[in-house]
């Protein structure tokens, strides 16, 4: 029930797939924020389960939890924008990062939540195919512009950092039972986020996808392995009619960039730097603008649209501007302690989705958007459910008093 409950809030992060778009994204912001209040509640609930009792960096979130707060009420004192209006803004953001402590709480099992997660990838394939035959009238999730410019139709996949996690995730199961089924389903989700034709996830999926099948490989192997793979890819893919076309875009965006500055980089530039005139809103964020509700909020909208300096476009960027930089740092280091905490061989998969999540937020909205961060939690989740401390298991030996033996979840 937990495990399912959990899958639920993950779908309504999307509005269920938005059937014909007839949920407004209030409605799904409300309906996400409302499976998320039942799973609190039924968090605290479960007593038998203490936050104590999981080894997870309890400073660095403390730190990003306190910048989260902060930062809501830095937008009335320095813009002009309302404390509630800054708070209804921010709020599916603050619970999707802060459902981490609710899952702890909640307890899901792993195994089952993994299952339905699998479930849940399934269905978002079986909606990107049923948009791409619907093009351009798309049936699920809100309208899609139409661009050919890459070679296929660019629908981009509803929760596309699922199809990330199901990829390590396959790679995963493989190397552990040795099932083709598993690399065959590996395989058709690194096909899935081709054809999402995102090319830094298309680039950064390829690269950590290499590593994590070679994991045990010396670096003389790899290197050898990795030229091979190089050249036989390249006299391949360069015949591809979708790749070429992906390469004119990418040519003739670096050409428009030798007489401007790139997109990304004029982003990263200003709401690192320049949006933050105060030291206070350098140090505690600015908040979330609401869109069209605020004065504030319509200015930030004008000025995103004359520029295309999105939020969602720089990860690290906008968490300094919307967090601060002390949240920001925070982040990162609960980011890397995540990636380097010791995992058995069968989670290695949590390893690279936090990379890959890492490098993601480089330049594309995966600490930003909601329905983004809710997996991030959900993987996070995964990482430390198996610090959990307190459980006997029971075993009773006639012979000898009772005695309380530890247990550990187990993640395939």
């Amino acid at each position: 029930m937990r495990a399912k409950l959990v899958a639920i809030s993950l779908l309504s992060s999307v509005g269920f797939f938005n059937f014909h778009n007839l949920l407004s994204e209030p409605v799904q912001r409300a309906t996400f924020l409302f499976l998320s209040f039942v799973c609190a509640v039924l968090a605290l609930r479960n007593k038998n389960v203490s936050l104590f009792d999981y080894d997870f960096p309890r400073l660095p979130w403390f730190l990003f939890g306190s910048g989260l707060i902060i930062s809501v009420f830095m937008t009335p004192f320095y813009h002009q924008q309302s404390l509630m209006a800054t708070a209804i803004a921010q709020s599916t953001c603050i619970v999707a990062y802060l459902s981490f402590f609710v899952l702890l709480k909640l307890r899901p099992d792993p195994q089952k939540l993994l299952r339905l997660l699998v479930y849940v990838y399934i269905a978002a394939v079986v909606v990107f195919f049923v948009n791409v035959v619907t093009f351009p009238n798309n049936m699920f999730g809100a309208p899609i512009v139409s661009d050919l410019s890459r070679g296929f139709i660019r629908v981009r996949p509803l929760l596309l950092q699922l199809f990330v996690f199901m990829l390590f995730y396959g790679i995963s199961r493989w190397q552990g039972n040795r099932q083709w089924k598993w690399l065959l389903f590996a395989a058709f989700t690194y096909l899935m986020i081709v054809l999402s034709l995102t090319r830094q996830t298309i680039a950064i999926c390829a690269l950590l996808a290499f590593f994590q099948i070679f994991h045990d490989y010396s670096w003389k192997k790899k290197l050898l392995i990795g030229v091979v793979s190089v050249l036989v890819g390249v006299s391949i893919v360069v015949n591809i009619p979708m790749y070429k076309m992906m390469m004119e875009v990418t040519e003739e965006q670096i050409d428009q960039n030798e007489d401007k500055e790139d997109v990304r980089i004029g982003a990263w530039r200003y709401y690192a730097y320049e949006a933050n005139d105060e030291i206070a809103t350098f140090l505690f964020g600015n908040g979330t603008p609401s869109l069209d509700k605020s004065v504030w909020g319509k200015q930030y909208g004008s000025m995103a649209e004359e520029t295309d300096y999105h939020v969602g476009d720089v990860s690290w960027a906008s968490c300094i501007f919307l967090y601060g930089i002390i949240a920001t740092v925070a982040l990162l280091c609960i980011v890397l302690m995540s990636i380097f905490k010791h995992k058995a061989p069968r989670q290695r998969y949590l390893t690279y989705f936090m990379i890959a999540e890492m490098l993601h937020g480089i330049a594309w909205g995966v600490f930003y958007y909601y329905y983004e961060v809710y997996i991030i939690s959900i993987a996070l989740y995964l990482i430390y459910c198996n610090c959990y401390d307190k459980e006997p298991e029971p075993v009773v030996k006639p012979s000898t008093p009772e005695k309380k033996a530890r247990r550990r979840f187990v993640v395939d």
